[in-house]
């Protein structure tokens, strides 16, 4: 950055015009601004042609920042100016690339830093003031500075957090790859949080996203998950983790064809063995190694409890229509995978699928 001040400090040393051309170090300047200097500093060692620095708006005339920044005069960056020994900052003439810490930098990057000694800082920031930035950019990123802190960048239009590093354990079924065990979050993907409202008739007025445990029990919450409603689903920012999704109707479809139909897929999907399910857990095999456990659900009604944990499990999909949100449901006795439609607050369990 010292060199950048230098750079701009020479352009103020104007000496000498020539009718329409200005020249410093010249006094016959033959380009729109040339610059010429040998010896001793500020000097630029050797004479800087015509066509190494213009200024203008014609093919002739114009600035030519490839010839700027390479030969005597970048290398004259790299020397350092007046005892300066600060990394070089080199744009080549070529690719276009500029190089900070570095001479070469790669002609695949724009920018390409190079250090051993320090990081590249982005623009830290408050979540408001990150939100209030007008129209950003897709990939424009950022270091929000409150909780929930992080980095976070736009994704298709929407704030995104990177998320810490988190490892999902999922099974392969079908060309599809599926969550191992039933979502367990109370962010969305962009790291805003998602309501927790253990109370029903609360509950029951949402047309917002939000969660809550089986019976209100945080102990359930290590077996089954968390319910949710099916505005938290279908919210902009984001159910599913980074590079996974809530399945449409479509990939339920093809796990249940795959494994012989809706007759039988619900048994090749449930735990076998298993004290968790009610008995007499008719046809279960988990063949297909999805695993799925009877969380039960959370009826939209404003006086009703979370029922038939140990029974059922009712799996969100993201298709709905006017009236209902689809979702496909397990039973203790029958292997069926069942289809069905219901209200938007009910609470129910999420298997995501990978993108």
């Amino acid at each position: 950055m010292k060199r950048t001040f230098i750079f701009f400090s020479l352009l103020t040393l104007i000496k000498t015009t020539n009718g329409q051309n200005v020249g410093i170090g010249t006094p016959l300047p033959v380009a729109k601004f040339e610059v010429r200097g040998s010896g001793s500093n500020p000097a630029i060692p050797g004479p800087v042609s015509s066509a190494m620095f213009r200024i203008g708006v014609t093919a002739n005339e114009g600035i030519d920042f490839g010839k700027l920044f390479s030969g005597s005069f970048a290398a004259w960056i790299q020397a350092g100016y007046d005892g300066i020994t600060a990394d070089p900052l080199v744009l080549q003439p070529s690719g276009g690339s500029l190089g900070v810490g570095t001479t070469t930098p790669h002609p695949s990057a724009l920018l390409d830093v190079n250090s051993t000694k320090q990081g590249l800082l982005p623009p830290r920031m408050t979540a408001a003031q990150r939100t209030a930035i007008s129209g950003p950019a897709e990939g424009l990123l950022v270091y929000q500075t409150n909780d929930p802190s992080g980095f976070y960048y736009v994704k298709s239009g929407i704030w995104t957090r990177l998320s810490d590093a988190v490892s999902y354990p999922s099974v392969t079924i079908c060309a599809q790859q599926w969550m191992e065990r039933n979502l367990d979050i109370t962010t969305y993907r962009n790291g805003d949080q998602i309501p927790y409202v253990p109370n029903a008739a609360a509950w029951n007025a949402l047309t917002t996203g939000a969660w809550c445990y089986y019976n209100n029990d945080p102990s359930t919450s290590a077996t089954y998950g968390k319910l949710y409603n099916w505005y938290a689903v279908n919210d902009p920012r984001g159910l599913a983790p980074a590079g996974w999704h809530v399945p449409t109707d479509h990939e339920w479809n093809t796990l249940s064809a795959c494994l012989g139909g809706d007759a039988v897929s619900g048994g090749k999907l449930k735990l076998t063995n298993s004290p968790i399910w009610a008995s007499p857990n008719t046809g279960a095999t988990n063949s297909s190694g999805f695993a799925a456990l009877p969380a039960g659900s959370r009826i939209g009604y404003a006086d009703a409890a979370s029922i038939n944990a140990g029974a059922e499990t009712f799996f969100w999909s993201s298709g709905s229509d006017i009236n209902l949100a689809y979702y496909r449901l397990i039973s203790y006795n029958n292997s069926l995978l069942q289809f069905g439609g219901s209200g938007r607050a009910f609470g129910l369990s999420v298997r995501c699928v990978r993108n």
